[in-house]
């Protein structure tokens, strides 16, 4: 039996399984997840690390700048909250960016490469994020960056440049803003902003959910609420974003506080609380008119079921393999009857005993 023959005949057992799994509506454990949550005082960066990077680190911390004070993150008991939480303490003085760079100070968590494959969004890949924080009302910032969450590619020529940051800066009028910067290679556009003072003395409750695609299936939207009442703050949502870096392994999320020191007569020491942090991967998505339909996942692990393409471009048919959903391989996206079912090749070059069963 050729080798394509044995490609086709497995994967018309994929797209068996996939529409089966949809029509009967079975479910099971079909998406890998994370929580990060405080648990009480003690220990705090072999929790993190746990669930992060297991057997390694995944904080990065100005304590070897500071030791005096100990360790940046620690947890107590928040009454508001009613619970215990992560406390990130920055000191404007004292603190630097892990004793590498020194215009500049950094307290923040992350995966990466040493982290399970499941907390990293590789191309094709549908990845929520979800977590809690609370700015107290006295936090304030500079004319320069104070980044509080970023989505960093690893592998790119663009690694330097966050696919998407939160981030707090003061304006020339004095006014400070949270935005949401965007920067598909090394230019970073602001997609949304509201007024700092919004966020502030209230815990935030996070949803970002992000389609890794460098085209037609990129898809970026971010939530931000009130936890206490649910009421929306701020809304972000685009499949028209690229949301890729070119040549990256993956991309992977980072949490605290990032600040530059240049613009420091602005700043003061400051205490950011987190908590509940969560990444969950889930594979595949339907997409329809581009638009994501958050209704679950189907086995196998990374199909995409594309039920009406608008526009097809060259890069599907570049990173995926195109089936119809009677096995056809389709190689011209503009003749065919939907819906359609894409395999990234990603994942078939990663899983060779699939073409073998």
């Amino acid at each position: 039996m050729s080798y394509m023959n044995n490609v086709f005949i497995n994967l018309r057992r994929f797209i068996f399984l996939a529409s089966s799994y949809v029509l009967l509506n079975i479910s099971f454990p079909l998406s890998a997840q994370a929580i990060l949550r405080a648990d009480g005082p003690g220990n705090t960066y072999e929790l993190i690390n746990s669930i992060l990077a297991p057997g390694h680190n995944a904080v990065e911390s100005p304590d070897c700048a500071h030791p005096s004070f100990g360790r940046h993150i620690d947890e107590f008991y928040d009454s508001l909250y009613g619970d215990y939480v992560f406390r990130f303490h920055i000191h404007r003085d004292y603190d630097n960016d892990r004793c590498i760079r020194f215009d500049r100070q950094r307290v923040e968590i992350k995966t990466y490469d040493k982290s399970p494959d499941s907390l990293l969004g590789h191309y094709g890949e549908r990845v929520i994020y979800k977590w809690e924080m609370k700015l107290d009302s006295s936090f304030v910032v500079s004319r320069k960056f104070t980044h509080l969450h970023q989505l960093k590619s690893v592998g790119s020529p663009d690694d330097n440049m966050p696919l998407i940051t939160i981030t707090a800066r003061r304006k020339s009028n004095g006014l400070e803003f949270l935005e949401i910067r965007y920067a598909p290679h090394q230019t970073q556009h602001v997609i949304a902003s509201e007024t700092l003072q919004v966020f502030k003395d209230r815990w935030l409750s996070f949803y970002e959910e992000v389609f890794y695609d460098d085209s037609l299936l990129s898809y970026y939207k971010l939530v931000i609420r009130d936890k206490n009442d649910s009421s929306v703050l701020l809304y972000v949502e685009s499949d028209t974003l690229r949301m890729w870096k070119d040549s990256a392994h993956f991309i992977r999320p980072k949490w605290g506080i990032y600040r530059s020191l240049q613009d420091s007569t602005f700043l003061k020491d400051e205490i950011v609380l987190f908590n509940n942090f969560f990444i969950k991967e889930i594979n595949p998505i339907l997409a329809t008119n581009n638009y994501l339909l958050r209704k679950g996942s189907v086995e196998p692990r990374n199909l995409i079921i594309w039920w009406q393409p608008t526009k097809p471009a060259k890069h599907i048919l570049k990173n995926y393999i195109v089936l119809s959903f009677d096995g056809r391989l389709l190689t011209d996206l503009y003749h065919f009857e939907p819906p359609v079912l894409l395999v990234p090749k990603r994942f078939l070059s990663a899983n060779p005993q699939i073409l073998e069963q």
